[in-house]
C-alpha cells in the first residue's frame, strides 16, 4: 500500500500512498452513491449511481439487469407509509433531489420498490395471456 523511495540529493526518506489509481478510486466512490431495489419477487440488488445522476440512469440499470424491454409499465417506488401519495422515480429530475425528501438520514442506502405502473382507467382494456 505505502512505497518508499529516496530523493538522490537529499538524504530523507518518504512514504508515498499507493498510487494515483488508489486516490481516484477513493474519489470516484465519493461520488457515487448506492441504492437498493426491491423486486417482485422479493429479492434485493443493490446499484450505484452518480450522486448527480438522474432517475432515467437508475430506471436504465435496472432494466438492464432484467433484461426489460417495456419500460412503460415498470417503475420504482419510494416506500410509502399508509395514507402517503405513491410516488415513483422521475426519469427527468436529479435522483438526490428526489430521495432528499425521503430519505432522512443520507448515510442510509435508500431503499425502492420494483412495482408494475397500471393505469386504472385501463385495465378493463387488459388482456390475460
Amino acid at each position: 500500500m505505502f512505497e518508499r523511495f529516496r530523493l538522490s540529493n537529499l538524504s530523507r526518506n518518504y512514504r508515498q500512498r499507493g498510487g494515483s489509481t488508489e486516490l481516484a478510486r477513493d474519489k470516484k466512490q465519493q461520488r457515487q452513491q448506492c441504492v437498493t431495489v426491491l423486486f417482485l419477487d422479493d429479492i434485493t440488488h443493490t446499484f450505484r449511481i452518480e450522486k448527480r445522476a438522474k432517475g432515467s440512469e437508475l430506471l436504465d440499470q435496472v432494466f438492464h439487469y432484467l433484461e426489460l424491454s417495456e419500460r412503460d409499465y415498470f417503475g420504482l417506488l419510494f416506500p410509502q407509509k399508509p395514507g402517503d401519495v405513491v410516488r415513483w422515480v422521475d426519469a427527468q429530475k436529479q435522483f438526490k433531489k428526489q430521495c432528499s425528501s425521503v430519505c432522512l438520514d443520507n448515510d442510509a442506502v435508500p431503499l425502492l420498490e420494483f412495482r408494475v405502473k397500471v393505469n386504472t382507467t385501463l385495465v378493463e382494456v387488459l388482456e390475460v395471456y
